[in-house]
């Protein structure tokens, strides 16, 4: 009996990621923001049979671990390290791997991104100024 070969892998490098939306810092002391990245996965990805995953190629940025892989859109967690800092850098890359021979592994283009947070400069306490 000859070995099964494995899954056809997507294409390394692929854009994955189009574009992402994170929501307001409520004041400046919101050290946690929501940001939804949008999906379009070429056919290779999109029809992938085997494990998607997610890399997060920053401190800052953490979400789910696998997902699928025509999945059209993710949210993930951005947060910044301190108070002090005012800008903070996030990045995922996609990885898709055969669950059979998990040793081959193909990764996607990185996609990264900034936020600015906002700084009480009008002394309300926190809150945004107007």
């Amino acid at each position: 009996m000859s070995p099964t070969p494995g899954l056809a892998l997507p294409a390394s490098g692929a854009t994955i990621v189009t574009g992402q939306v994170s929501e307001g810092a409520d004041d400046e002391f919101d050290y946690e923001r929501t940001t939804t990245l949008t999906l379009a996965p070429p056919a290779s990805w999109a029809g992938f049979s085997g494990v998607c995953s997610v890399r997060y190629t920053t401190a800052y940025t953490s979400g789910p671990d696998t997902v699928p892989c025509n999945a059209t859109s993710l949210q993930v967690s951005s947060t910044r390290a301190s108070e002090a800092l005012r800008r903070s850098n996030h990045g995922v890359v996609f990885r898709a791997w055969d669950p059979v021979a998990p040793g081959t592994v193909v990764e996607s283009a990185p996609f990264t991104w900034s936020l600015t947070w906002p700084i009480d400069t009008c002394g309300t306490m926190g809150k945004i100024c107007p």
